[in-house]
């Protein structure tokens, strides 16, 4: 019976000498692994948004920065995640102000693929697919014709895992960006008229002017002395069906929400409804929206002279 007892004892001893040095260790090597990580993370941050005048705030813990230029705010970058064939896969990705990925990097030390097969999603020669690409362009086109990404060979599910990662978190995050409200409008207003008519838009100018059968659609800006102001014409035979006005502040690069800048978009997009173009230099304005109305009526004469009167005849 001693002899169980000094065994069990022994075993105690062992067990609480290990555990008080593994504390120790921990309590060593913890901080040393926190600053490694921390290193490498503003390491990959960098990389993904390069430009040494930026500068990262963080949004959410390891998962969202918003990055700041001369205090303006220019993008942001997310890590995201999905499930591989062996493990998470945890892209880190920069976007622009307009949605436009960067750069992605995936860190090989977080990545447990198979070794020469799905280990490739961290290579630049995959990664850099993701340039310039927006969300609705993120798919493996084998997955989808709008696709822009070629899997690797033999690592079909790491390739999409990644691709997915990235899309998801593009379409969880795109609407924080500065820029999105403003290219969605364009987007949105564009896909209403094609559907309205059943038929595809031609695009003749690029971001400028577009067409569709008799209808012709153009994007103008004004800047005002307080709000940017930029519009969308749709004019058919020789008459401006509507006008689509979207106000940004300057400052913020978002849609102005306002009372006031609302009830101005409202009047202005009201007077020059169904209005013949011949006739548009004989427009009456309110006080309150004359000045910015001129404007509006001087650009939308210029433009329809230099990019559609001719195209009309």
């Amino acid at each position: 019976m001693s002899q169980k007892i000094r065994e069990v004892s022994v075993l105690f001893l062992v067990g609480i000498t290990s555990a008080l040095l593994l504390s120790f260790v921990y309590k060593q090597t913890a901080p040393v692994i926190s600053k490694y990580k921390e290193e490498a993370l503003k390491k990959s941050l960098s990389e993904v948004f390069i430009d040494s005048s930026v500068r990262f705030e963080e949004i959410k813990p390891d998962s969202l920065w918003k990055v700041f230029k001369e205090e303006k705010y220019v993008g942001l970058i997310f890590r995201s995640e999905k499930k591989g064939y062996s493990g998470k896969i945890s892209p880190i990705v920069g976007v622009d102000s307009t949605g436009k990925i960067i750069r992605v990097k995936i860190p090989k030390e977080d990545l447990s693929e198979t070794p020469g097969l799905g280990m490739k999603i961290a290579e630049v020669v995959f990664l850099d697919q993701f340039k310039n690409l927006i969300a609705d362009e993120v798919f493996l086109k084998k997955d989808k014709k709008e696709g822009e990404i070629d899997a690797i060979t033999s690592a079909t599910i790491s390739s999409r895992a990644a691709t997915d990662a990235i899309r998801e978190g593009l379409n969880k995050y795109k609407k924080l960006l500065p820029r999105y409200a403003f290219k969605d409008f364009v987007k949105t207003s564009l896909e209403n008229l094609a559907q309205s008519s059943d038929s595809a838009l031609e695009e003749i100018t690029p971001d400028k002017l577009w067409k569709n059968l008799n209808t012709y659609i153009s994007l103008s800006k004004i800047e005002d002395s307080s709000f940017v102001f930029h519009i969308l014409t749709q004019i058919e035979n020789k008459r401006i069906n509507k006008i689509t006005i979207f106000i940004e502040n300057p400052e913020t690069e978002k849609e102005e929400t306002s009372k006031e800048s609302k009830a101005l978009k409202q009047a202005l997009e009201k007077r020059f409804e169904k209005v013949l173009m011949k006739n548009i230099h004989k427009l009456k304005f309110t006080s309150e929206i004359e000045g910015i109305a001129e404007k509006i009526r001087k650009e939308i004469r210029t433009t329809y002279v230099k990019h559609i009167e001719w195209r009309e005849k």
